[in-house]
């Protein structure tokens, strides 16, 4: 019987395509207003965003028009059963539910409404998400809706791929001059040269090589387990199969060279995972049908899969530099050395007694110090190294009073100085705070310090904001000792992150009181943390960034602001609150465990289903195992949700019934 299709059907399904094949390449330079809430961390009024700002917007765009389409169509047999007990619904809504509760207690309501720079995941953006999935998982209840999906998808793998595939190869489309006209639009000046990327990754339209490996390993087992599963003879589809597997397998070659060209571990580990995950249910699969013949692709996926994590793991090895990041991971994890920084500034300590800053810099593959001092007689600075005096008191014009007076407004002087060993480095002395405070720079390359002279002659470290940097105030931690650098810094973020999930507060603690803080915190912020969170989009104003030492040691920058905890669960957890986290925990967990029933319990005879059920499986389970490692982002979170919801759909597929069974939690 033919599946009978309405104008509903084409809509929704350009609306999946969109948002699957269009949306992704929403990547154009634009000025964004900071938020009141955020200028208490960052600087300037506003902030320049390329891969995030427009694709929040249509995502929100999308998401009202789906919405509205699908709670004003009724279908032809009458009204439409919302089957609220479905943990699609059910989870889906209560997610939405503690997000507004999250939105209405949160005192950064400003960011949770329009979201943090450079991110832009507001409240209006995690509903849509919501909508995607359970408008997906209503409309693809039928072949139709699950190929229209598919070659939407297609496309958009496509064209993120092959401009993925040119910057593996040196070729970034962003660098030419037809790259940066599509970057910068009107501000493009005629004959103006061509941009330079931050990365030498692969990162393609998706905001960062990280975001790229999640992207793979969600995508990457997706088009191989069809490529590899579908059926050539089947009736129903047959052209229509045997071109989605071709484009499949050419689509998955093009993925192997985004992922490799990534270097994103966590997108590697994910996908090697989702092939397992795709080993262990197929191989049981089989065993548990004993119709080998009948069912010899599913087996076929099962080797297959063995020899690409055979090859990945030999193509991985073969590149030194992740060989390199893997060796290092290892050795933290297991004790035996911790990664070491090469940047310039190692560390500082502040002496208040000698009202001195010592430096430990890194400079000619050695540690050396550098020293900036103010002497109570002189009222003068004086900058040396463990050489000896690089400049010295009576040379220095740096007194208070004479900065006063000869510096006028914001402007600054610079006196170029080298170390002993013969580094060159910069001594900047400006003006700020309405012109009456001084304030220094020591630069070197793309780092600085930055510190400032009282009126009293009292020398101290400032924050990036200029405000005076306070060493005793420590984070409460959870962690990860003296493995920080673990994972490019995840293990400082983590350790920092982990607590704010319960309602971690950053007191002003000394280091032997930030041990114990966690039992504090457990119980003063607990119900704050369950229910409310921090609010949407606002892990950066919650993390400590006042912990200028421990970035400089951990992260290699003193000032960064840290804005996501590179993980999707903490990030959940921390924004919205711990049942908010739940709630996305016990939905992925029943798709899981039901996708995988319903593979072993249901002998459905329609293979390009146990094709997709396998694919989807597959595609879901790497972006959930990436997720430990990075953040939910505007550049590949919609296409997750829609694949959730089409997962699910697939998984419930039975044909011309529908089985009670399957429709129970």
């Amino acid at each position: 019987m033919k599946e009978k299709r309405d104008w509903y059907d084409y809509t929704i399904g350009i609306f999946l395509v969109i948002i699957a094949a269009v949306i992704p390449l929403f990547v154009h330079y634009t000025r964004v207003d900071i938020s009141v809430s955020e200028s208490v961390v960052r600087n300037g009024d506003v902030v320049a965003d390329v891969f995030s700002y427009y694709k929040s917007q249509m995502i929100c765009f999308c998401a009202f028009c789906m919405a509205i389409l699908f709670l004003l169509y009724v279908p032809e047999k009458g009204i439409k059963k919302y089957e609220f007990k479905h943990p699609v619904f059910f989870c889906g809504i209560a997610f939405v539910l503690f997000t507004v509760i999250s939105l209405i207690m949160t005192p950064y309501k400003d960011i949770a409404l329009k979201g943090i720079s450079e991110r832009f995941e507001s409240v209006w953006v995690l509903i849509s998400y919501m909508v995607f999935m359970i408008v997906s998982f209503k409309y693809c209840n039928t072949k139709f809706g699950m190929r229209f999906f598919v070659f939407g998808l297609f496309a958009g793998i496509f064209i993120i791929g092959i401009v993925g595939l040119f910057q593996y190869f040196g070729m970034d489309f962003f660098e030419t001059v037809a790259g940066t006209k599509y970057l910068l639009g009107d501000l493009y000046k005629e004959g103006g040269e061509p941009i330079k990327a931050n990365f030498d990754e692969v990162y393609s339209f998706l905001y960062n090589p990280n975001c790229a490996g999640m992207f793979c390993a969600m995508t990457l087992p997706f088009t191989s387990a069809l490529a590899i599963s579908l059926p050539f003879k089947e009736k129903d589809g047959f052209l229509t199969n045997i071109i989605i597997k071709a484009a499949a397998a050419v689509l998955s070659v093009i993925l192997v060279y985004n992922l490799i060209g990534s270097s994103s571990e966590g997108g590697m580990i994910a996908t090697i995972g989702a092939f397992f995950m795709g080993i262990i249910v197929a191989v049981v699969y089989v065993i548990k049908n004993k119709k080998y013949r009948e069912n010899s692709s599913v087996l076929i996926i099962a080797i297959i899969a063995v020899v690409f994590i055979i090859g990945a793991v030999a193509a991985v090895l073969s590149n030194e530099q992740i060989k390199q990041k893997i060796s290092q991971t290892v050795n933290m994890l297991t004790g035996k050395e911790q990664s070491i920084s090469t940047v310039y500034f190692q560390d500082f300590y502040i002496d208040k007694d000698k009202n001195k800053i010592e430096f430990s810099i890194f400079e000619n593959n050695e540690f050396h110090k550098l020293f900036i001092e103010y002497d109570e007689n002189s009222k003068r600075l004086q900058v040396s190294d463990d050489g000896g005096i690089i400049y010295p008191f009576e040379k220095c014009l740096f007194t208070v009073d004479g900065i006063l007076e000869k510096a006028n407004g914001n402007s600054a002087y610079t006196i170029d100085l080298k170390t002993t060993v013969g580094t060159g480095f910069k001594f900047i002395v400006y003006l700020r705070k309405n012109n009456t405070i001084p304030f220094f720079d020591i630069n070197q390359g793309n780092m600085s310090m930055h510190f400032t002279l009282s009126k009293e002659g009292v020398i101290s470290l400032t924050n990036n904001k200029y405000e005076i940097y306070d060493p005793d105030k420590k984070a409460v931690k959870a962690g990860f000792d003296g493995k920080e650098r673990f994972a490019s810094g995840r293990g400082y973020i983590w350790s920092r992150s982990i607590p704010l999930i319960f309602g971690g507060e950053q007191e002003n603690n000394t280091e032997g009181e930030a041990e114990s803080g966690l039992f504090n915190l457990l119980r003063s912020n607990i119900i704050t943390a369950i229910f409310v969170g921090n609010g949407p989009d606002a892990f950066t104003l919650a993390f400590p960034q006042y912990e200028i030492r421990e970035k400089l040691a951990y992260l290699d920058s003193p000032y960064i602001i840290v804005d996501k905890p590179h993980n999707f669960y903490l990030q959940t957890g921390i924004n919205t609150g711990f049942l908010s986290l739940v709630s996305l925990i016990v939905l992925f967990v029943m798709y899981i465990y039901r996708t995988i029933r319903n593979i072993f319990k249901y002998n459905v005879k329609d293979r390009f289903i146990i094709s997709l059920r396998f694919a989807f499986l597959m595609g879901i389970t790497g972006y959930l195992i990436s997720a430990l490692a990075t953040d939910s982002v505007v550049s590949v979170a919609p296409t997750f949700w829609i694949m959730l919801g089409i997962g699910f759909a697939v998984t419930e597929y039975n044909g011309e019934r529908k089985s009670k069974e399957n429709n129970s939690l």
